[in-house]
């Protein structure tokens, strides 16, 4: 009769999860044909060894990490005990070995997640266009900073910001994607919205789908399309817009679209949206209006259209434009 061969419980672990070496398969054969029990014995463990959780999405339990955990439980010495006795506690040893392993991953799965690492983008004194993880697209006005992961976490997404930008997410009803500025929490599943903070206020303005706008103590606002809402943040209240002029984010995309519109809001608009300063000399031309559309024009030329449009004239002084009576 042979010499009874035992088998390393690590070996079986990593070759249920076929990571065995060659050298391992070759220990693991010699194992099986030593005694017919050892291959009932492998069916048994495997039949354990597949009731770990498949309901759980990308689950794989660390293995290896777990069979360090549990192996001075596992190998622990024992008195010698008739085979059928020692049969049964090998099989009983596998099956709370496996249970560890499961549940430390269980564990590490749902309670221990690494916490996502954020990287940080500062616009300073320009605009900055930038590709989140999900390709969920952020354009960053002048002077504002956002916080993002490199990778989502399971449930979520989630940036911070502070400052002006421009959100165009994709949809995931699955994930929820949020934004943290000052004190609010701007919730979304697929749309694109502006935000805009300043020392007094917070604004929210929605160019398409639905958001919905959270504050500490169960207030909140939810905004479609067209509507914009102000938290106050001395007051800590919020005040609900609509129709919203589309020009007040368009800085994004450089789009602008004035009907009857005064010089002053023009210019206002245009200082905001380009980042340069734009003023205007007399008081008196301030309320002329003009109806026109600009579409990724130069800052220059834009304004020269509208000063030969309403027949003022344009100047610049040290980067500055200003609109003057000719």
């Amino acid at each position: 009769m042979s010499k009874p061969i035992d088998i390393d419980e690590e070996l079986l672990a990593k070759y249920l999860e076929g990571q065995a070496s060659v050298q391992d398969m070759q220990q693991l054969d010699a194992w099986l044909e030593n005694d017919t029990a050892n291959t009932l014995e492998l069916d048994k463990y495997r039949k354990l060894w597949e009731l770990k959780p498949n309901s759980i999405p990308n689950f794989e339990p660390n293995v290896s990490l777990a069979w360090q955990k549990v192996q001075t439980r596992i190998n622990t010495p024992a008195k010698p005990i008739p085979s059928s006795q020692n049969i049964f506690l090998r099989n009983f040893s596998i099956a709370a070995s496996v249970a560890l392993v499961v549940g430390f991953g269980a564990y590490f799965y749902f309670f221990k997640e690494s916490a996502p690492i954020y990287q940080t983008i500062v616009s300073q004194n320009k605009q900055l266009e930038k590709v989140l993880a999900d390709s969920s697209k952020v354009f960053l006005n002048n002077n504002s900073t956002l916080d993002f992961p490199q990778q989502y976490s399971r449930n979520e997404r989630r940036v911070k910001l502070k400052g002006e930008a421009f959100f165009d997410i994709k949809p995931n009803p699955e994930m929820p994607f949020n934004i943290e500025i000052g004190k609010l929490n701007v919730k979304v599943l697929g749309t694109s919205f502006n935000i805009k903070e300043d020392s007094t206020s917070i604004e929210v303005i929605v160019k398409s789908g639905k958001v919905l706008v959270e504050k500490s103590g169960g207030i909140n606002e939810i905004l479609f399309a067209g509507e914009a809402v102000v938290y106050d943040k001395l007051k800590k209240t919020f005040t609900k817009k609509n129709n919203v002029d589309p020009n007040e984010f368009a800085y994004y995309n450089k789009v602008f679209s004035f009907k009857n519109t005064s010089l002053a809001q023009v210019t206002r608009i245009l200082s905001k949206g380009y980042n340069t300063k734009i003023s205007i000399g007399n008081q008196d031309i301030s309320k002329f209006t003009i109806t026109t559309k600009f579409e990724n024009e130069s800052l220059k030329d834009a304004l020269q259209i509208i000063a030969e449009t309403l027949q003022i004239k344009l100047e610049i002084e040290n980067n500055e434009y200003v609109f003057v009576r000719k």
